[in-house]
């Protein structure tokens, strides 16, 4: 399928090039055991991001990495982890390689990592349609802590092998235009607790919920533009 590079915008040349840094840092992050911080997409409605989207995927498998496309919902909210690396395992046509032994997640972060075994450079994951983030304060930080997770924020051993684009709504900027106090009802709601367990949900939620902040992550957003032309 042939693609004008208007469906990226006005801005195609600057979201490409990002793009295709972030695979090659991926690439030799393989040999050196480091995962590239992952990259936002958001402007455009969801018609022009899913196009970005289906450009990016062809970019990503000409360079050589298995790719997947998820598209969020209410039956795929992004909380729901193992159900999200199922949908990428199978949308690479992986699921012919999983370890009985262990759950989604764990067989995700395998195959990512042995992704040179399969003659591949790696494996990216392109997970669209990320909304507004609905139900009680706990229910919020585990949204914004995969948020982090998919990022390659988390202080975790990272997933090597691993790249990731997170397609976010006008509907998810409104409902962290005030990330502050997002936060401090998070806060009130995780630290009334007192378990060790539930800081670490905070410690990671708070991470997500700035990932939008621009002073931290301007180059981690991607902004489709209106189309050339248009």
């Amino acid at each position: 399928m042939q693609y004008d590079a208007a469906v990226l915008g006005a801005n195609s040349a600057q979201i490409e090039s990002e793009y295709l840094e972030r695979l090659n840092k991926t690439r030799f992050g393989m040999d050196c055991g480091w995962r590239p911080p992952g990259l936002m997409l958001k402007g455009g409605g969801a018609a022009q991001r899913r196009l970005a989207f289906e450009r990016l995927k062809d970019l990503a498998e000409q360079d050589g990495f298995f790719c997947s496309y998820i598209a969020l919902g209410p039956r795929l909210p992004l909380a729901n982890t193992l159900d999200i690396c199922s949908a990428a395992i199978s949308a690479a046509d992986l699921s012919g390689f999983l370890n009985p032994a262990q759950d989604a997640l764990e067989n995700l972060k395998g195959l990512a990592a042995s992704a040179r075994r399969f003659e591949r450079n790696g494996w990216v994951i392109l997970i669209d349609n990320m909304d507004r983030f609905e139900g009680i304060p706990r229910n919020r930080a585990v949204s914004y802590r995969e948020i982090a997770r998919w990022m390659g924020s988390l202080q975790e051993k990272p997933t090597i092998g691993l790249f990731c684009v997170l397609g976010i709504t006008p509907e998810f900027e409104q409902s962290v235009a005030d990330p502050n106090n997002e936060l401090a009802t998070i806060r009130d709601d995780l630290r009334s607790t007192g378990s060790a367990a539930d800081k670490r949900l905070l410690d990671a939620a708070e991470i997500g919920i700035f990932a939008l902040d621009h002073e931290t992550t301007v180059r981690e957003l991607l902004v489709l533009e209106h189309p050339t032309g248009s």
